[in-house]
């Protein structure tokens, strides 16, 4: 039998519980407090469900390292939401209608190592959405993203990739990465036709740029402190800064 609500007193008794999977279930409603009896909560699945709500409060005292809430039905995420949740390191709310990443979102989340936001209806991001979070890979392809903001990536520190590619991006404003530290972007399949030059400081800390796109004009532009173009054996230009990462 498939749920559609998780009861208040549904976990009484599994303090010590750890690992909680409620994948392909009708849950639609996630309530303040539902978990509060299974504090030693680490890994909630609640992958393929039908959630469209969660209340503020429903992970307050969790201890959590991972928590997928993909495949589901979020059109928006209250203020601080994942406030409480500093073990947490892995977050996957892939495949909602989410559309826009507010400001405290993942306030407080210092733990947050994956973040996965794609396959959403993201149009807008807040100044500072992501600011102070340290993490290995940001995703947010496959979105409806046309314009990256000023300080959309303010004080983001992404070791491996940041993922944006098939969006509709076409324009990136002045200080869209102002302070951002990442290894590489992906900007591949945007309707990027042109960079133009960085009238700021420039960003030292960004490796490469790939942008994969057809339209693009300017072959020698310079953005955020990437210094040159080539294109790629696939005839797709790629933005690198001349110090590439070597393995071994």
């Amino acid at each position: 039998m498939l749920l559609s609500e998780l009861p208040s007193d549904m976990f009484k008794g599994l303090k010590q519980l750890e690992k909680l999977d409620l994948e392909k279930n009708k849950i639609t409603v996630l309530r303040r407090n539902t978990f509060s009896a299974v504090p030693e909560l680490k890994t909630l699945i609640l992958c393929h469900n039908k959630i469209s709500e969660i209340e503020p409060g429903t992970f307050t005292g969790l201890s959590l390292y991972k928590l997928d809430l993909k495949f589901n039905k979020l059109g928006n995420l209250s203020d601080g939401l994942f406030r409480h949740l500093r073990a947490l390191e892995v977050l996957d709310l892939a495949k909602n209608g989410l559309v826009t990443v507010p400001y405290n979102t993942f306030d407080g989340c210092g733990g947050l190592r994956s973040l996965n936001l794609a396959r959403n209806r993201i149009q807008h991001i807040d100044p500072g959405a992501f600011a102070r979070l340290k993490l290995e890979r940001l995703d947010l392809s496959r979105n409806e993203l046309t314009v990256l903001e000023r300080d959309a990536f303010n004080d983001l520190q992404i070791d491996n990739l940041l993922d944006l590619r098939f969006n509709n991006i076409s324009k990136i404003k002045l200080r869209a990465c102002k302070n951002l530290k990442a290894w590489q972007i992906s900007l591949c399949h945007n309707n990027m036709t042109k960079v133009g030059r960085n009238r700021g400081r420039r960003n030292k800390s960004l490796k490469k740029i790939i942008i994969k796109c057809s339209k693009l004009q300017n072959k020698h532009a310079r953005f955020d402190g990437i210094c040159s173009m080539s294109k790629n054996q696939t005839n797709s230009p790629t933005l690198n800064s001349g110090n590439e990462r070597k393995d071994g």
